[in-house]
C-alpha cells in the first residue's frame, strides 16, 4: 500500500467516524442528508482538497 492510499484510508476512516458520531448524538436521523464533504472535513479537522 502506498503512502497516498494509506492517507486516503485514514481520511475515509476519520470521516466515517465523524458520521457515526453525528448519528449516535442524534444530529443525523433516518432520511437526513449527510453534510457536504467540505463541512465534514472542516468539522473533523482534516484537509480537504480536490
Amino acid at each position: 500500500m502506498t503512502d497516498g492510499q494509506l492517507s486516503s484510508r485514514r481520511l475515509c476512516e476519520q470521516l466515517a467516524e465523524r458520521i457515526r458520531h453525528l448519528i449516535l448524538n442524534g444530529a443525523l436521523n433516518p432520511g437526513d442528508k449527510l453534510p457536504a464533504e467540505h463541512i465534514l472535513a472542516q468539522d473533523s479537522g482534516v484537509s480537504f482538497a480536490h
